[in-house]
């Protein structure tokens, strides 16, 4: 069997700006070296801020087209729900996916005469409830004939098990990030390095009580670094930022930067080195714990959710009256515990992705 015909294809949202699905599957093509892996993508082009160097990227059609026997590992992500027309919108495109079916992220079985030896491992559900019957029964056909299904949230997984469908409950693939990109980055008594994401719809909401929240409960940090998660749309804005910047200047001139780098591994490097990281991202909290380093989600449901089930305690705050509780938290907080839970998450992450590797092999 040439290497084309034996590489195995990654399926999931990398093909527009968002950190956590381009991690997801840069953290799932390490993990399977030497073995070539290639990026599949199903839109004529990439969405903004992506292009080809990024990844091994193919085209899916092309990838079915010139492999005997596919096997494709779809990478993580809330992507059971997503319609077409969702991931078209998110990913900046025009044009309907060049290989239609109700649900852009889910495989069909079949592929022409091919059969596709499919892989769900991490992925998220949690918008399945809201699907139609035709979507539901394209989901259905999907996952019973797949070969694994995992998803990273309770919820996701009580929602398949009301269809009937078994799937395992494991974390999200990126925690193994510190394991593939270590550093040793330590912690100083004097390190007072703030990093800030925050989504464009919240900040937009929310511009003067940020503001006021920053000034009141984090003074004593030396700086803050605003950082994005994301350009597709429905993510973040450095507009947005911009603004923020800007009325807490009138305050505190110089305090606040903006990074301006959107590469996934400067946005790493940025929460690696950071004593305490402010996020509505899943996945800045998520390599925050990767790295042990302190954090707090803000607002969201879906970030909130994921850290009350998988991390140590519960660090987030649905509206910002909560956050001068928070705040007394986090600075008593164990950073050994941290540690600990840090090889924890990772190790239960390797250990799903070992098992479903040796299905793989058989």
């Amino acid at each position: 069997m040439s290497e084309a015909e034996s590489s195995l294809g990654l399926f999931g949202a990398f093909e527009r700006h968002n950190f956590g699905d381009w991690l997801m599957a840069y953290c799932a093509a390490e993990l399977i070296r030497p073995k070539q892996a290639e990026w599949l993508y199903d839109f004529e082009d990439f969405g903004l801020g992506i292009n080809s160097s990024v990844g091994n990227f193919a085209k899916l059609t092309d990838y079915l087209g010139r492999t005997a026997e596919p096997n494709i590992i779809h990478v993580g992500g809330e992507t059971l729900a997503c319609s077409s027309k969702a991931a078209a919108e998110m990913s900046s495109q025009t044009n309907k996916s060049i290989f239609n079916r109700p649900l852009h992220y889910v495989l069909p079985e079949k592929y022409g005469s091919k059969v596709i030896k499919r892989f769900f491992f991490g992925v998220g559900g949690t918008g399945i409830p809201s699907l139609g019957r035709d979507d539901t029964e394209s989901l259905l056909d999907s996952l019973n004939s797949a070969s694994w299904v995992s998803v990273r949230d309770p919820l996701s997984q009580s929602n398949l098990a009301t269809l009937g469908v078994e799937a395992r409950l494991n974390p999200d693939l990126v925690h193994v990030i510190s394991k593939i990109f270590p550093r040793d980055f330590g912690y100083s008594n004097n390190g007072t390095k703030l990093v800030l994401q925050i989504s464009e719809v919240i900040l937009d909401s929310y511009l003067n009580e940020t503001s006021e929240l920053l000034l009141e409960h984090f003074s004593d940090f030396d700086s803050i670094t605003l950082v994005i998660a994301g350009i597709a749309p429905g993510h973040d804005s450095f507009r947005a930022y911009f603004d923020l910047v800007s009325v807490v200047n009138r305050v505190r001139p110089n305090w606040m930067r903006i990074l301006f780098d959107i590469d996934p591994f400067s946005i790493v490097r940025e929460i690696a080195s950071a004593n305490l990281v402010i996020a509505s991202s899943l996945h800045f909290r998520i390599v925050a714990m990767s790295y042990a380093i302190p954090r707090i989600t803000i607002f969201v449901e879906k970030s909130i959710n994921y850290g009350r089930h998988w991390d140590i305690e519960d660090f987030s705050v649905e509206n910002y009256s909560q956050m001068g509780e928070m705040v007394s938290r986090i600075k008593n907080i164990d950073l050994e515990q941290l540690k600990e839970l840090s090889l924890s998450r990772s190790n239960e992450v390797l250990d799903n992705w070992n098992e479903m590797m040796e299905i793989y092999g058989q």
